[in-house]
C-alpha cells in the first residue's frame, strides 16, 4: 500500500513539474503575439512609419500586461497545487502512522496475553505436581500409621513449608506479571505522547507553510497593484505629455504660419507679438523636455551633485534674472537680501538650488495675475552661537493660492493643480527630489493666506562634501 501511495505522489509530482516547464496555450500565444509586435514595430520604424510604430508599442504593452495577468494566474494555480499535494502527503503520513500505531498496540496485547497464557500453565503445573505430592504423601502416610506421632507431626509441618515455599513462588509470579503489564502500559503511554509531539510538529509544520503561501499571495497582490498603478501612471504621462507638447506645437506651426504668410498684411507690433508667442512656447516645450530629461537622471541615479563654493546672493539673482522675462503684466518680481548677510558662502550644488528657485518662480506666474512674487531667504543658527547651520529660501506670490488639502498632493508626480494651465506637473515634484539628494527639505506654508509661499530649506557646509 505504501509503495502505491509513493506511486500516485510521483506521479502527481511529475505532472506538476511538467505543466511548469511547459507554460499554458494562452502564455505562449501573448509572448508570440508581443514578439509579432515588436518585428511589425521595427519594420514600420525602418520603413518611417512612426504612427503605426507607436500603435505597436501600445500594442505590445498592452499584451505584456495580459501576459503578467495570466502569469500570475498560473502561478497561483501551481502554488495551490503544490500546498494539496503538501496536504495530502500530511495526510498520507498521519494515515501511515495511525496504522504503525494500531499495529504496535495488536502487537503488544497479542505479548501480554501470550505471557498470561504461560503464567497460567506454569501455574496449574505446580498445582498439579502439588496434587500429586499431596496424594503420594497421604499413602505414604496410610501406610505408615503405626509410625510415632512424632514423626506424623514432622512430616506435616514439613509439608506446611513446603506449601508455603509453593504460595511465595505463586505470589512472586502474580507480581512479576503485573510489573511486566505496568512496563507494557508505561510503553504504550510514551508511544503514545511521541506520537502526540509528533502530530504537534506537522501540524505547525503546515501552519508554517500555510503562512508562508498566504505571504506569497499577498506580495503577488501586491506586485500586481504596483504594475497596475504604473501603468496607470504610464498612460497619465503620455496623455499630460502628448496633450503639453501638441499645444506647444501648435501654437509654434500656428504662428509660424501666419508670420511666413505672405498674404496677411501684418505691423511691426503683430509680428513682435507673434514672435513673443512663438519664443514662448518654444521655452516652455524646452522647458518641458528638461524637466523629463531631470527627473530621469534623478530617479535613475545617473546625474551626480556637483558641489562647489557659492553665495547665497548669487544662487538668487541668477534664478530671478532666469524668470523675470515670464513675469505677467502687473506683476512685480523681487530679491529681498537680509540686512548683513549678503556674502553668505557655502558649499552646494547651486545649479540645483537655482533650478528649485526656477520652478517656484514658474509656479508663481502662472498662478499670478497682479500684486507681486518675492524671493527672500533667512538663516537659521545654533543656539547660543552664530554659525549658521541652515539657508531658508523662500518665494511669496499674492495669486490664487493653495488649497491646505493639496498642500503635499502638489508635490507628487503629474499632479496639477489646475488641469487647464499648462505645465507637465514634474516642477514641484523634482524640487522634492532635488532636495532629498541634497539633505534638504521643501514645503508649502499652510499658515499663509494671501497667496502661496514655498519654502527650500538646505544644510550650510563650509566644505565640500564627499560624494
Amino acid at each position: 500500500m505504501k509503495n502505491v501511495v509513493l506511486l500516485i505522489i510521483g506521479i502527481f509530482l511529475g505532472g506538476l513539474l511538467s505543466a511548469q516547464n511547459n507554460p499554458p496555450k494562452e502564455i505562449s500565444m501573448l509572448r508570440k503575439k508581443i514578439d509579432e509586435k515588436i518585428q511589425l514595430k521595427d519594420s514600420f520604424l525602418r520603413c518611417g512609419e512612426h504612427k503605426r510604430a507607436y500603435k505597436c508599442i501600445l500594442s505590445a504593452d498592452s499584451l505584456r500586461l495580459r501576459l503578467q495577468e495570466a502569469t500570475y494566474k498560473e502561478q497561483n494555480k501551481n502554488l495551490q497545487l503544490m500546498l494539496q499535494l503538501q496536504e495530502r502527503n500530511q495526510e498520507n503520513k498521519i494515515l501511515q502512522l495511525r496504522r504503525d500505531s494500531l499495529a504496535l498496540r495488536n502487537h503488544i496485547a497479542q505479548t501480554q496475553s501470550n505471557e498470561a497464557k504461560l503464567a497460567k500453565e506454569k501455574v496449574d503445573r505446580i498445582l498439579r505436581t502439588q496434587k500429586v505430592k499431596q496424594r503420594y504423601e497421604e499413602e505414604r502416610l496410610k501406610t505408615n500409621l503405626t509410625k510415632e506421632k512424632n514423626a506424623e507431626i514432622q512430616h506435616e509441618l514439613q509439608n506446611e513449608r513446603r506449601l508455603d515455599r509453593n504460595w511465595i513462588a505463586v505470589g512472586l509470579i502474580v507480581i512479576l506479571g503485573l510489573i511486566s503489564i505496568l512496563l507494557s502500559m508505561r510503553f504504550l503511554f510514551h508511544k503514545r505522547a511521541l506520537y502526540v509531539r509528533e502530530l504537534k510538529k506537522q501540524k505547525s509544520e503546515a501552519d508554517a507553510s500555510k503562512m508562508k503561501a498566504e505571504k506569497a499571495k499577498e506580495e503577488a497582490e501586491t506586485a500586481r497593484l504596483e504594475a497596475e498603478k504604473a501603468n496607470a501612471m504610464k498612460t497619465v504621462f503620455i496623455q499630460n505629455m502628448s496633450h503639453e507638447i501638441r499645444t506647444s506645437l501648435n501654437a509654434i506651426v500656428g504662428f509660424s504660419g501666419v508670420l511666413t504668410d505672405k498674404t496677411m498684411k501684418l505691423d511691426e507690433a503683430g509680428k513682435l507679438e507673434f514672435s513673443s508667442m512663438i519664443e514662448k512656447n518654444s521655452e516652455m516645450l524646452t522647458t518641458l523636455i528638461n524637466d523629463i530629461l531631470d527627473l530621469s537622471n534623478l530617479i535613475s541615479g545617473q546625474y551626480k551633485m556637483k558641489y562647489s563654493e557659492t553665495t547665497v546672493q548669487d544662487i538668487g539673482y541668477t534664478a530671478l534674472r532666469t524668470v523675470e522675462h515670464r513675469a505677467p503684466r502687473g506683476v512685480d518680481m523681487s530679491f529681498d537680501i537680509p540686512l548683513g548677510e549678503e556674502n553668505l558662502t557655502l558649499w552646494t550644488d547651486g545649479g540645483r538650488v537655482e533650478q528649485v528657485l526656477i520652478n517656484y518662480f514658474t509656479n508663481a506666474c502662472k498662478n499670478t495675475t497682479q500684486g507681486s512674487i518675492k524671493l527672500s531667504y533667512s538663516i537659521i543658527r545654533k543656539p547660543h552661537s552664530h554659525k549658521p547651520i541652515f539657508v531658508r529660501f523662500s518665494v511669496t506670490d499674492t495669486g490664487i493660492g493653495v488649497p491646505q488639502e493639496k498642500a503635499e498632493t502638489i508635490f507628487k508626480r503629474f499632479e496639477k493643480l489646475d488641469d487647464f494651465k499648462q505645465g507637465n506637473g514634474l516642477g514641484l515634484n523634482i524640487c522634492r527630489t532635488i532636495a532629498e539628494r541634497l539633505n534638504a527639505t521643501c514645503w508649502l506654508d499652510s499658515t499663509y493666506h494671501s497667496g502661496a509661499r514655498f519654502y527650500f530649506e538646505i544644510p550650510v557646509l563650509t566644505e565640500q562634501p564627499e560624494t
